[in-house]
């Protein structure tokens, strides 16, 4: 058997097992990257999208760093005379969620591209609504529709830069988004207005509310991730990072 062959078969071997294949020179031309630079290929299983498990992991890891890039970003509006705008919560939960589900996209997607629009895409109802409060047009401020309207937004955005155009994915995905994000905000309603509904003291009232909370990434992974398949191919990539879409 030829060594060629060899190796064909052993790349056939790893890919099936969900493996990734290490660097190669491409003997080939692949659009967008120059011959012979190295490119190695983000296996995903059935060449769709990646593993449902680390998506589901990266989103919930996330959305729990969310919490906390909350937290200091009100602390910081705090200290610049702007306390109270409700634009921080996009903020925090768009970076954190956004950047460790770049993370798993990285080597198809620019991992900054998809925090931006991710941030950017849910920030901007509720920025929208501090400035009509600000300008003295306050609207009946409702969280979990702030962050729907965001979650199709950045669902939008999402899709455009992964160069979807046909309607099927597209409207998948933002689906997915709206869903994923308006059940999340769900959650942290539902742990927010517990001490109202059934008042727990001490600390099964902290797991309790943590608990809930934590749910809200989970469903926001779990929605997102069984649409995912519809967005995201599996792409050559050189070693430089470029893929052969960008």
């Amino acid at each position: 058997m030829a060594p060629d062959d060899v190796s064909r078969i052993a790349a056939t071997h790893l890919l099936t097992r969900g493996e990734v294949w290490p660097p190669v020179r491409a003997r080939a031309h692949v659009p967008g990257i120059p011959l012979g630079e190295p490119v190695s290929h983000t296996f995903e299983p059935g060449g769709r999208r990646p593993p449902f498990r680390q998506w589901l992991r990266a989103t919930w890891i996330g959305w729990i760093t969310g919490i906390p890039l909350i937290v200091l970003f009100a602390l910081l509006g705090e200290m610049l005379g702007t306390g109270g705008v409700q634009a921080v919560v996009g903020m925090g939960m768009g970076l954190g969620v956004g950047a460790m589900q770049g993370g798993v996209l990285g080597r198809v997607i620019s991992r900054w591209r998809w925090t931006l629009v991710t941030t950017v895409g849910l920030t901007l109802p509720l920025l929208t609504a501090d400035i009509a409060a600000l300008v003295g047009r306050p609207t009946q401020f409702r969280l979990y529709l702030a962050v729907a309207a965001g979650g199709a937004l950045a669902g939008l955005c999402q899709a455009v830069i992964t160069g979807r155009r046909s309607p099927g994915p597209f409207l998948l995905w933002t689906a997915a988004s709206v869903a994923g994000w308006t059940l999340a905000a769900g959650m942290a309603y539902l742990a927010d207005s517990l001490p109202r509904t059934a008042p727990l003291l001490g600390i099964t009232g902290a797991f309790a509310y943590l608990g809930i909370t934590a749910l809200g990434g989970l469903l926001l992974g779990a929605v997102t991730g069984l649409a995912l398949g519809s967005l995201v191919n599996a792409a050559p990539v050189a070693a430089s990072g470029r893929t052969a879409t960008s």
